[in-house]
């Protein structure tokens, strides 16, 4: 499997590359981006890891992660994956950042609206979902505003910050 170049009218999706790292370590060390992301890193270095974990979906052919790059300038806009590509039951699982600047502007529902698209039609996924912070209702609201539905609430499903935090599980499902 092969990450596909997704072209939008304002965003470009490119597969992540080991040269994106100080990117995704901007990113993921950031407090607006990770406030309600569930991986983050405090040096350079550490970012390996993500990186790492990147690569393994692909070569494991469970997951593809794409940059979002600004169709005009190329700007590096954050990150959009889709994980846990279940072929047998035709689900997956997806996750995605943006730089604060890039945030309220429509370019995730745009990447959203590609990344949909290409799962139903090129994975032939019949489901995909996305588990939300209950606290993140810019996430919850971009996923409802796409056609997601919110299935249900895992309480105190993860221990974050010193404290328990629940997650909304929305999903879409497709009719092929």
């Amino acid at each position: 499997m092969q990450t596909p170049i997704l072209h939008g009218q304002s965003v470009v999706l490119r597969a992540v590359t080991r040269s994106d790292q100080q990117k995704v370590f901007e990113g993921l060390s950031h407090p607006d981006v990770i406030k309600y992301y569930g991986v983050s890193y405090t040096t350079f270095e550490e970012t390996a890891k993500q990186m790492d974990w990147y690569e393994k979906n692909l070569a494991e052919q469970t997951g593809l992660v794409w940059v979002i790059e600004h169709a005009k300038t190329n700007a590096f806009m954050g990150i959009f994956g889709i994980y846990h590509i279940d072929a047998k039951n035709r689900n997956a699982e997806i996750g995605y950042w943006l730089f604060p600047v890039f945030q309220g502007k429509g370019y995730a529902s745009e990447t959203l609206q590609l990344v949909i698209t290409y799962a139903s039609k090129a994975l032939n996924l019949h489901r995909i979902y996305a588990d939300v912070e209950t606290e993140n209702r810019a996430s919850a609201s971009l996923l409802l505003r796409n056609g997601f539905t919110l299935e249900g609430i895992k309480q105190d499903c993860e221990y974050k910050n010193g404290r328990f935090i629940s997650l909304e599980q929305w999903a879409i499902l497709f009719d092929n």
